[in-house]
Protein backbone atom coordinates (compact mmCIF):
# COMPACT_ATOMS: atom_id res chain seq x y z
CA UNK A 1 0.00 0.00 0.00
CA UNK A 2 1.43 3.22 -0.42
CA UNK A 3 0.43 6.03 2.08
CA UNK A 4 0.36 9.11 -0.11
CA UNK A 5 1.83 11.84 2.63
CA UNK A 6 0.32 14.61 1.54
CA UNK A 7 -2.81 13.83 1.89
CA UNK A 8 -2.91 13.54 4.79
CA UNK A 9 -0.96 16.68 5.69
CA UNK A 10 -3.72 18.76 3.32
CA UNK A 11 -6.43 16.64 5.71
CA UNK A 12 -4.66 17.87 8.79
CA UNK A 13 -4.99 21.35 7.74
CA UNK A 14 -8.51 21.41 6.62
CA UNK A 15 -9.72 19.29 9.62
CA UNK A 16 -7.72 22.30 11.40
CA UNK A 17 -8.88 25.23 9.58
CA UNK A 18 -12.58 23.16 10.41
CA UNK A 19 -12.43 23.51 14.40
CA UNK A 20 -10.68 27.08 13.86
CA UNK A 21 -14.05 28.20 11.58
CA UNK A 22 -16.09 26.64 14.43
CA UNK A 23 -14.15 28.27 17.13
CA UNK A 24 -14.97 31.22 15.79
CA UNK A 25 -18.53 31.11 14.73
CA UNK A 26 -19.12 30.19 18.28
CA UNK A 27 -20.80 26.34 16.90
CA UNK A 28 -17.62 24.93 18.51
CA UNK A 29 -19.29 25.58 21.48
CA UNK A 30 -21.60 22.56 22.49
CA UNK A 31 -22.70 20.27 25.25
CA UNK A 32 -20.76 16.92 25.36
CA UNK A 33 -22.86 14.25 23.67
CA UNK A 34 -23.93 11.77 26.34
CA UNK A 35 -22.97 8.46 25.75
CA UNK A 36 -25.57 6.88 24.64
CA UNK A 37 -25.58 9.52 21.81
CA UNK A 38 -22.25 8.80 20.81
CA UNK A 39 -23.29 5.20 20.76
CA UNK A 40 -25.43 5.88 17.39
CA UNK A 41 -25.29 4.54 14.18
CA UNK A 42 -27.32 6.87 12.22
CA UNK A 43 -25.71 8.53 9.84
CA UNK A 44 -24.26 11.98 11.73
CA UNK A 45 -26.00 10.42 14.83
CA UNK A 46 -28.49 12.72 13.77
CA UNK A 47 -30.95 10.83 15.99
CA UNK A 48 -29.43 11.99 19.50
CA UNK A 49 -26.98 15.19 18.97
CA UNK A 50 -26.86 18.31 17.04
CA UNK A 51 -24.42 18.12 14.17
CA UNK A 52 -21.44 20.77 15.62
CA UNK A 53 -21.73 17.81 18.18
CA UNK A 54 -20.98 15.64 15.34
CA UNK A 55 -18.20 17.77 14.21
CA UNK A 56 -16.58 18.17 17.39
CA UNK A 57 -17.12 15.27 19.07
CA UNK A 58 -17.08 12.42 16.28
CA UNK A 59 -16.00 13.57 13.02
CA UNK A 60 -12.55 15.57 14.34
CA UNK A 61 -11.23 13.02 16.87
CA UNK A 62 -11.55 10.61 14.36
CA UNK A 63 -10.16 12.26 11.48
CA UNK A 64 -7.20 13.33 14.20
CA UNK A 65 -6.56 9.37 14.80
CA UNK A 66 -6.59 8.58 11.72
CA UNK A 67 -3.95 11.30 10.60
CA UNK A 68 -1.48 10.54 13.11
CA UNK A 69 -1.92 6.55 12.71
CA UNK A 70 -1.31 6.84 9.39
CA UNK A 71 -5.11 4.82 9.45
CA UNK A 72 -7.04 4.05 6.16
CA UNK A 73 -8.60 7.35 4.87
CA UNK A 74 -12.24 6.85 3.93
CA UNK A 75 -12.72 6.05 0.36
CA UNK A 76 -15.66 8.74 -0.38
CA UNK A 77 -17.30 11.55 1.62
CA UNK A 78 -20.75 13.73 1.24
CA UNK A 79 -20.71 15.46 4.32
CA UNK A 80 -21.01 18.57 3.01
CA UNK A 81 -24.64 18.19 1.23
CA UNK A 82 -25.78 17.41 4.92
CA UNK A 83 -23.87 20.34 6.10
CA UNK A 84 -25.39 22.55 4.02
CA UNK A 85 -28.87 21.73 5.39
CA UNK A 86 -27.95 21.55 8.81
CA UNK A 87 -28.64 24.86 11.12
CA UNK A 88 -25.64 25.55 13.13
CA UNK A 89 -27.38 28.51 14.63
CA UNK A 90 -24.51 30.42 13.83
CA UNK A 91 -24.20 33.29 11.18
CA UNK A 92 -24.51 32.80 7.37
CA UNK A 93 -21.13 34.05 6.98
CA UNK A 94 -19.99 31.36 9.21
CA UNK A 95 -22.35 28.23 8.25
CA UNK A 96 -21.03 28.96 4.65
CA UNK A 97 -17.64 29.08 5.41
CA UNK A 98 -17.53 25.75 7.92
CA UNK A 99 -20.03 23.99 4.63
CA UNK A 100 -17.22 24.89 2.37
CA UNK A 101 -14.43 24.04 4.43
CA UNK A 102 -16.42 20.64 5.26
CA UNK A 103 -17.06 20.58 1.26
CA UNK A 104 -13.28 21.05 0.27
CA UNK A 105 -12.56 17.70 3.02
CA UNK A 106 -14.95 16.15 0.59
CA UNK A 107 -13.27 16.73 -2.47
CA UNK A 108 -9.68 16.22 -0.70
CA UNK A 109 -11.32 12.39 0.27
CA UNK A 110 -13.09 11.73 -3.29
CA UNK A 111 -9.88 12.00 -5.17
CA UNK A 112 -8.78 8.99 -6.51
CA UNK A 113 -5.37 7.47 -6.20
CA UNK A 114 -2.95 7.68 -8.99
Amino acid sequence: MVVDIKRYHDLADLVLDLEVLMRESGAWECPVPTDEALQSTIPFAADSMAFNQWIRYIMVPRFKVIIEDGGVLPHSSNIADYASEANLEISQEGQRKIVHCIRMIDQLLNQRMS
